[in-house]
């Protein structure tokens, strides 16, 4: 872990506290007034700058503040190109042939013939 600057603000006074965390990213500021309002600044190199309002202290209270730091410079991006068709229009798995005994056959009875012609065969057989 790299260590940061972390500065801390009283937003009523506007005077400034500044400490380095250590080594596993902690820090403390002792002795701050109660009820006052802060802000928490911290930075460390290749991270963006992150602040944090706080709210006021009660006297004598001791607060723990994590705070997640996020890399500076890193974006993501989706590209998209197209190669070749959408479909497999000539595909022999997406084709096939219905013959007139074959549509004979097929029960009428709550069928919608127009779909079963364009229903997918193996592999380019005919279904029997």
């Amino acid at each position: 872990m790299r260590v940061a600057g972390v500065r801390l603000e009283d937003a009523d006074t506007a005077s400034t506290r500044e400490v380095t965390s250590g080594p596993a990213g902690q820090f403390e500021f002792a002795g701050l007034p109660p009820a006052s309002r802060f802000t928490l600044q911290v930075a460390s190199d290749g991270f963006r700058t992150t602040r944090r309002t706080l709210s006021p202290l009660t006297a004598g209270e001791r607060r723990l503040v994590d705070v997640l730091l996020e890399p500076q410079g890193v974006s993501e991006a989706v590209v998209v190109t197209a190669n070749g068709p959408l479909g497999r229009s000539l595909s022999p798995e997406l084709g096939g042939n219905l013959g007139r005994e074959q549509l004979d056959r097929v029960p009428a009875n709550g069928h919608d013939l127009v779909a079963l012609a364009y229903r997918p065969t193996a592999a380019g057989r005919t279904l029997n």
